[in-house]
């Protein structure tokens, strides 16, 4: 499966990179938790680099993701990672004591989890 650009929070306490997003998907055993920033990308996403209609999406993350929580991100004080958009992507694993962060994004996968 392709990259998907943008990062998803899981609960199994390390960053893994997105070639191992298949596998964590077909297990079907975690809660996968979203905030809206990353589940608007990951719909933009879908759509632009996999071109799914975008009246398909949901049909492909339901499957995907039975068990899907959107939860508010934490905040912080200070800008954390290089890109600002990182820190929501940290924000949203801390607001639900997620164990991994599945990514693709060199800057997340260099941080000590």
């Amino acid at each position: 499966m392709e990259e998907l650009g943008k990062s998803l929070t899981c609960r199994s306490t390390k960053c893994i990179s997105g070639r191992q997003f298949n596998a964590i998907a077909q297990r079907q055993t975690d809660t996968v938790l979203f905030s809206e920033l990353i589940l608007n990308e990951f719909r933009r996403v879908l759509a632009h680099k996999f071109r799914i209609r975008t009246e398909a999406i949901s049909n492909v993350i339901l499957p995907m993701f039975p068990d899907v929580e959107i939860v508010e991100p934490a905040t912080f004080s200070a800008q954390i990672c290089r890109a600002p958009d990182d820190d929501v992507i940290l924000g949203t694993a801390m607001a639900d004591n997620a164990d991994c962060i599945m990514t693709g994004d060199s800057d997340l996968l260099v941080l000590e989890c």
